[in-house]
């Protein structure tokens, strides 16, 4: 991961305002660390989140921890927020939730994600993205939602995030990484 400059750096000045509104995101894309496979597969492996998203429990190294999402969004700088992205997009769905499944954005919502003409019925690929589009789709699929595999298009879940990012609209992050979880 890199900081939000080197990102205005190679995209340009535009990109700032679709990274920096919403408090936490910034740094959130900005920390580095060593990256152990075995350290991440013991997490997963072990990982159990809290129905309700107020924590969640994993081992590592042989210690159960319990974290509470409060601790969470303190560590991180994030904020709770009442627009919750993933119920958006599945509504009541119960987890797990198929990644090419919930509801597509209305035409209208999306528009401004896509070169012109957009319109009922076309294409919604990410080659489709506007310049400012794809870069938050490209800097999204390695942090956000960075378990993505399907480059050959856009799921539902990336089309909310991608219309709330370029709206500037105001989400819940933690909820978001918790539920990509």
């Amino acid at each position: 991961m890199c900081n939000i400059e080197t990102i205005v750096a190679v995209a340009g000045e535009h990109i700032r305002p679709y990274l920096s509104y919403l408090l936490g995101l910034t740094d959130l894309l900005g920390w580095t660390g060593l990256y152990v496979p075995s350290w991440v597969h013991e997490f997963y492996a072990t990982l159990w989140i809290n129905p309700q998203h107020r924590f969640i429990y994993f081992a590592f190294r042989g210690r159960d921890y319990r974290l509470t999402s409060t601790r969470v969004r303190e560590i991180l700088r994030l904020q709770e927020q009442h627009v919750r992205l993933h119920e958006v997009c599945y509504g009541q769905t119960a987890p797990p939730r198929c990644p090419h499944g919930g509801m597509v954005p209305p035409t209208d919502l999306v528009c401004h994600c896509f070169t012109e003409p957009f319109g009922e019925g076309s294409s919604r690929t990410p080659s489709d993205l506007t310049p400012t589009a794809r870069v938050l789709d490209a800097i999204m699929r390695r942090t956000l939602l960075s378990w993505m595999g399907y480059h050959e298009g856009l799921t539902c879940i990336q089309l909310w995030l991608l219309n709330s990012l370029m709206q500037l609209t105001v989400f819940d992050i933690w909820d978001l990484l918790l539920s990509e979880m």
